[in-house]
């Protein structure tokens, strides 16, 4: 039976985290505090995935923060957009929302 060749990992030591020190770290919470998602913060920094979700537990943010208006960037953005439109504009939107998750819900039945 033929040897199994095996490599060694290097085993490194964790860099530690410095919002201030550090650029890449202060970008990560900072794209996270805007509702990118930990997928495409670490394709934009390099980082891993579990990297850009430990530096994000540090700083205390989470990515959801931002899709559920519990984040001070998301809270602006959506107050910004009650300025955009009017209560009847709002109103007519969510009537031809309604109208159209009644139809794929009606749709999805007949498939069934």
């Amino acid at each position: 039976m033929p040897a199994v060749k095996t490599t060694a990992k290097k085993i490194t030591t964790p860099s530690p985290v410095s919002f201030v020190d550090n650029d890449s770290d202060f970008r990560v919470v900072t794209l996270a505090n805007f509702g990118l998602s930990l997928k495409a913060i670490a394709e934009h920094t390099g980082l891993t995935t579990c990297q850009v979700s430990y530096r994000c537990r540090h700083a205390g943010v989470s990515v959801r923060d931002y899709r559920n208006l519990r984040n001070e960037h998301a809270i602006r953005v959506a107050k910004s957009q009650d300025s955009l439109f009017s209560k009847k504009e709002i109103a007519a939107m969510r009537v031809a929302m309604e109208e159209v998750r009644a139809s794929l819900l009606q749709k999805l039945r007949k498939v069934k």
